[in-house]
């Protein structure tokens, strides 16, 4: 008898612990997978007089004046195999400065144009603004 219950309370316990395993490996290989990621060079400077950069590889935003705003295009292509998604942030102290949507769908061979602009300058002192501006691609 006393056999047969420790039989039991083996078969629970190996069966609790293979249930652990299952669910924590299924928590772990559940979260998304980053395809790619990018980082771009963000900079700005507020100032006088105003003047634009014309950069393909950052988002230079050049001079902004208070009082004014500035506006870059970012163009991304979806070439993988299957739909993405698109994740943005930032980081430095260009960031409270900067406007951007967070996240774009792209489906397979799309191309899309993103509008990434700054707040209206107002009461930022003048000086130099940067950070790093983070794509990160996600199968969809």
């Amino acid at each position: 008898m006393i056999k047969r219950k420790s039989k039991v309370y083996l078969f629970a316990g190996t069966l609790l612990i293979l249930t652990i395993i299952i669910l924590l490996s299924v928590f772990y290989f559940n979260k998304p997978l980053i395809l790619d990621e990018k980082d771009l060079i963000v900079e700005l400077t507020v100032g006088e007089p105003a003047s634009f950069d014309v950069n393909g590889s950052a988002l230079i935003f050049g001079i902004i004046p208070p009082g004014s705003r500035g506006n870059r295009d970012l163009t991304l292509k979806n070439n993988y195999g299957a739909p993405v998604l698109a994740e943005f942030s930032i980081s430095g102290n260009v960031s409270s400065l900067i406007v951007f949507n967070e996240s774009v769908g792209l489906g397979f061979n799309e191309t899309k144009t993103l509008k990434i602009s700054t707040v209206s300058i107002q009461d930022e002192p003048y000086g130099n603004y940067s950070g790093i501006f983070t794509i990160e691609f996600y199968k969809a």
